[in-house]
């Protein structure tokens, strides 16, 4: 019993015949290009990129290094200028004889408690009602910044200015310092 399909095959042109063997080696083909090769192309692609992309972060990983190690360095020594939270009463304490010191009258004195809480530091804020005149005032400052701990002068109000004489006027001032410190005991 003979085929009809490989019958017609065989009495079929042979440019039809061509067409036929091309169409069964097409599909194959074709299904394997759309559903296999290209997807996997494309994700070859994009893998390839990340790879580029990758290498290129892993160049700097050197400088990045290098930058840790020098604000690691910068940390260490800014931070031996923060005081310790036992040491704050002390360094309160340094304000005000500071401002003593350089003839300032202090009519108040507040320090605050913590206002700032950050992952590794606290601030505290003290507010301090003086009574000064600008020279003093400046060198006060200047003895601040000189302090082995770091206390910073933030907001300055002066009202109330009074001449005493030709060279000397005071005022009423209103000044915050901010001290900061760490979270927990820092080992010496």
């Amino acid at each position: 019993m003979a085929n009809p399909i490989s019958e017609s095959l065989n009495e079929a042109p042979i440019i039809q015949k061509a067409i036929i063997i091309i169409a069964i080696i097409a599909a194959p083909l074709y299904f394997f290009a759309h559903y296999s090769y290209l997807p996997k192309n494309t994700t070859l692609n994009q893998l390839k990129r990340d790879v580029v992309k990758l290498q290129i972060i892993s160049n700097k990983l050197p400088l990045v290094k290098k930058s840790l190690a020098r604000y690691t360095r910068q940390f260490k020594i800014l931070s031996k200028n923060l005081p310790n939270k036992k040491e704050i009463p002390n360094l309160i304490k340094r304000v005000v004889s500071l401002a003593q010191r350089n003839r300032i009258v202090v009519n108040r004195f507040n320090p605050s408690l913590v206002v700032n809480k950050k992952k590794f530091y606290n601030t505290v804020n003290i507010n301090l009602d003086l009574i000064s005149n600008y020279a003093s005032l400046g060198k006060f400052i200047t003895d601040l910044s000189d302090e082995k701990r770091i206390i910073i002068p933030g907001e300055i109000l002066i009202t109330g200015v009074t001449t005493k004489s030709e060279n000397l006027a005071t005022a009423h001032i209103a000044l915050r310092l901010s001290t900061y410190y760490f979270k927990n005991s820092r080992k010496k």
